[in-house]
């Protein structure tokens, strides 16, 4: 939120506690019992192996400036990993809902109408069981 506040609005909002996106922060920061349940709409696997978590309702088009790691795609409203690296997918899945958790205060989970999209039956078993 800095590092967007710095390249976009500084200008604006000579003083970052002016920035209104570091006001939202401070008040998640302060009641950090509000964590808001959202659910997962899909969750799959791309033509180039990259795991990707659609939630529903939910953008997260600012995670890339707090999580280099993971990417918003605002075409397919999804978040993913660029590249397949050393964890495998299951990893890569605890990190992207414990980041979620960790710097927007939001749970991201799969329900019984979760669309699976090239999940081995295997890892949507370990999903589960982690979720």
């Amino acid at each position: 939120m800095t590092n967007y506040w710095n390249y976009y609005y500084k200008r604006r909002h000579l003083k970052l506690r002016s920035y209104p996106g570091y006001r939202i922060f401070q008040r998640l920061k302060a009641n950090p019992g509000s964590i808001r349940f959202i659910q997962i709409a899909e969750i799959g696997i791309n033509a180039q192996g990259q795991l990707f978590i659609r939630p529903d309702q939910m953008s997260f088009e600012q995670i890339h400036s707090a999580d280099p790691l993971i990417h918003w795609d605002a075409v397919n409203q999804w978040l993913y990993i660029p590249k397949p690296g050393p964890w495998p997918q299951l990893g890569w899945f605890r990190y992207i809902i414990k980041q979620c958790k960790r710097k927007y205060h939001c749970h991201l989970e799969l329900t019984g109408r979760t669309i699976w999209t090239n999940i081995p039956d295997e890892l949507k078993q370990q999903m589960l069981l982690d979720n």
